[in-house]
């Protein structure tokens, strides 16, 4: 009887701890990430930089967005995956991210937020591979991307449904990206 009944409070014990959501902290790479609202994100990076991605999960809880600001300024990425896990991205998230090269984004992001990509003046290659995201109008998720190197050449991949409107257009007083080239995907229905 002592068995099971320490066998059944161990259980009970586990249980309730696998209920609770995971709070706040920082991953061994250099993810910072809060959780206390009931939905996991990234909120700092503190990490070595180069090629960065972001976890679709930590602790097995899913990563639904990336936070305001969340790696602005890091001049020590020199690539950024954001993985079809990923719901949302935030105002100035990736902003100065000055030595940014290339850039991927996951198929299921649906919200990318003010200036989310401004001043990633190296960036120079795109993979979109976004079904259908909602950009904030006249927000320049990516004004003065790419002005630093050759331009910005974008991949619309075959996952992509919808080319967003005012993807690419500047915010007041900002430079418009350098865009040299894009290519649609097999899917992209709407532009």
């Amino acid at each position: 009887m002592k068995k099971s009944f320490g066998l059944l409070l161990a259980t009970a014990l586990f249980l309730l701890l696998c209920t609770f959501p995971v709070s706040a902290g920082t991953t061994g790479d250099g993810f910072v990430y809060d959780g206390s609202d009931g939905m996991l994100w990234i909120n700092d990076y503190v990490g070595s930089g180069g090629d960065v991605t972001v976890p679709s999960a930590i602790d097995g809880v899913h990563v639904a967005g990336i936070g305001d600001y969340a790696f602005a300024g890091c001049s020590n990425i020199t690539s950024m995956t954001i993985p079809d896990s990923t719901l949302f991205i935030g105002n100035y998230a990736f902003s100065n991210c000055t030595a940014m090269t290339s850039l991927t984004i996951g198929e299921n992001v649906d919200y990318i937020g003010e200036n989310a990509f401004e001043n990633c003046v190296n960036l120079s290659t795109i993979l979109w591979n976004v079904r259908n995201c909602g950009v904030p109008r006249n927000c320049g998720p990516f004004s003065n991307a790419g002005t630093a190197a050759a331009g910005i050449s974008i991949t619309f991949g075959d996952r992509a449904e919808v080319v967003p409107e005012m993807l690419f257009v500047p915010e007041k007083d900002s430079r418009s990206p350098h865009i040299v080239s894009a290519t649609l995907g097999k899917k992209v229905r709407s532009i």
